[in-house]
This record gives structure tokens, sequence and C-alpha cells, in this order.
């Protein structure tokens, strides 16, 4: 019984990027699922900000700052777990920096294909329910808003926040 609570608790956790360039695309890497946001998991005791700099460094080559909270999204998974997923608005460090992934050394799995897209492009290319995060992020960052979503929809009752309401 102890260890069926204590799996119910568990939850994932993940820091994403996302990244515009001056025409009104987006960064993304192309991983097994399609194209995502640059961004992974939390490694133990990591926060999701770390989690955000490190997978974007090592997905895209690009040293970012997080400026703002974008959006989150929660997510039920198989076997009680909950996924939160939070989105930052980053800007590169260096503005004329080259985006380009590590050499194929320190990459753990695969190439990734890094590309930029519209929101056109990714309702092309992305499968739906990782479209559906992306387009409420691409409203939250068009409006200057933060979003709060329950699986890629907006959350029952979750307040749309200004983005000027959150400290800096």
């Amino acid at each position: 019984m102890a260890q069926e609570v204590r799996s119910q608790l568990v939850s994932r956790v993940s820091g994403l990027a996302w990244i515009s360039n001056s025409r009104g695309r987006v960064l993304t890497v192309l991983g097994e699922q399609g194209p995502r946001l640059p961004g992974g998991p939390v490694r133990d005791r990591q926060s999701d900000v770390a989690a955000v700099l490190g997978h974007v460094s090592q997905d895209t080559g690009l040293s970012v700052t997080p400026v703002r909270l974008l959006g989150i999204n929660w997510e039920e998974l198989p076997g009680a777990e909950v996924s939160q997923s939070f989105v930052y608005l980053c800007r590169a460090v260096s503005p004329c920096a080259l985006v380009c992934p590590p050499d194929t050394a320190t990459r753990q799995s695969h190439p990734w294909a890094i590309g930029w897209l519209t929101l056109g492009e990714a309702r092309q290319d992305m499968p739906p329910a990782s479209l559906r995060v992306f387009e409420a992020m691409w409203r939250a960052w068009r409006d200057n808003t933060t979003t709060v979503l329950q699986h890629g929809r907006p959350a029952l009752g979750a307040p749309e926040y200004q983005a000027s309401s959150w400290p800096s």
C-alpha cells in the first residue's frame, strides 16, 4: 500500500525554452515524435530554469537567459504520475549567436535537426498534443501573458496572467 501511494506522488518536471527570431519564428528541435521546443527533464535537485539552460545548450549550442515564464502545462500520465512542463520565454545571450547542435561526441543518442517554425508550419508538422501546447504558448507570447494548461488545453478556472504581473 505504501509503495502504491508513493508512486502516485511521483511527478516529472521539465523546463522548455521558447526562443523566437526577428522573423517571427520559434526555434524547435526535431525529436523522435516530431518538432518540439528545446529543453528537457529536470534532474535530481535541479531547478526547471537550470534544466532549460542545460538542455538548450545541449540541443542547440545556444546560451540563453530566461526572460519570463510563458506557461505551464500539466498532464496526467499512465501510472498516476503527473508531468509539469514549464515553458520560459528566452533570449540568446549573444544576439548574433549561431544555432548549431554540439558536436557528435557530446550528443547522447542521435543527432537532432534544428529548425525555426511559424505557427502555420507547426500546424503541418507537429502531432496534435504537442500542437495544442505550441498554439497556447504562441498566444501567450503574442499577447504578453502567461498561460496555465492541462493536457494542452486551458486549465479550468486558471487565470491568464499579464506578463507584467510576474516578478522580474
